[in-house]
């Protein structure tokens, strides 16, 4: 169990660097080990790179697309996009590096997991993993070809489930992402999976806060990090303050996920 840095919104350009700075050292300060970024994610890889220099931490980043004028979602596009983030985080090995939300017929083409083994058994990468939901990650959980997921996992958002399951059977390495559900109940989300995910607490019927939607997660047995995604310290710590009481009590985690099998027919996890 550890809590993970999600670092999407560090990836604005218009946020000031020393708030940046000031961010990454108090989450290692805090104890994190754990920090997630994405080609899609603007400058977060460059920032972590100048942030967390030789700092003893898991860097997971993703991408698949974004190295023009090499075509998306092509071999090419993986190596290229290995090397490039490697260069921006200044490492010779990228922790984990995942394909980034491809849909199914997307991820079955053969020359994508041949590109991220081939950098695998080169050491430019230790984990090769794919970040995505539902079918495709049922399928790259079954196909034997990864060593780490990330996927939607929360109180909201619990359809995942029996594949993270099976994937830690597999001895895969689990990254729950939105692992808040966006912090709903403070009247947050305002994209589509944050309506979703209003819609559910009331349709769930719980009484949810952040010490309970911490707990469900950073506990969970299908789940080794769950990612925060913020920009305020004080978020963090909250959530590691939260986490650190342990495991919801045995009722209140039954009863998170009886809600949920008893509620959410028909319910996909959030992209």
């Amino acid at each position: 169990m550890s809590i993970g840095l999600g670092c999407g919104a560090l990836g604005e350009p218009s946020l000031d660097e020393l708030q940046v700075q000031a961010l990454l050292d108090g989450a290692v300060q805090l104890g994190v080990t754990v920090f997630d970024a994405a080609r899609s994610y603007g400058v977060a890889e460059e920032r972590l790179g100048r942030g967390l220099r030789g700092r003893t931490v898991t860097i997971s980043t993703k991408g698949g697309y974004g190295v023009e004028p090499v075509p998306e979602w092509t071999g090419a596009a993986i190596t290229e996009g290995i090397e490039r983030a490697r260069r921006l985080l200044g490492v010779e090995c990228i922790d984990v590096f995942h394909l980034h939300s491809c849909p199914l017929e997307v991820l079955q083409r053969a020359e994508l997991t041949d590109a991220l083994q081939a950098a695998k058994r080169a050491g430019r990468i230790a984990r090769a993993g794919y970040s995505g939901d539902n079918e495709a990650l049922s399928w790259a959980v079954q196909s034997g070809l990864f060593d780490a997921v990330q996927a939607s996992f929360s109180v909201f958002d619990q359809s995942n489930g029996p594949a993270l399951r099976r994937a830690k059977a597999r001895g895969l390495w689990v990254m729950a992402k939105r692992a808040l559900g966006g912090a709903v109940w403070r009247g947050h989300g305002a994209d589509d999976a944050g309506r979703e995910y209003r819609r559910r607490l009331e349709v769930m019927g719980l009484r949810v806060d952040e010490d309970l939607a911490a707990r469900f997660v950073a506990h969970a047995p299908e789940v080794d990090v769950a990612l925060v995604g913020t920009t305020r310290l004080e978020n963090l710590r909250q959530v590691i303050g939260a986490v650190a009481k342990g495991p919801l009590p045995v009722e209140v985690d039954s009863a998170v996920r009886e809600s949920f099998t008893r509620n959410g027919a028909g319910w996909r996890a959030q992209i």
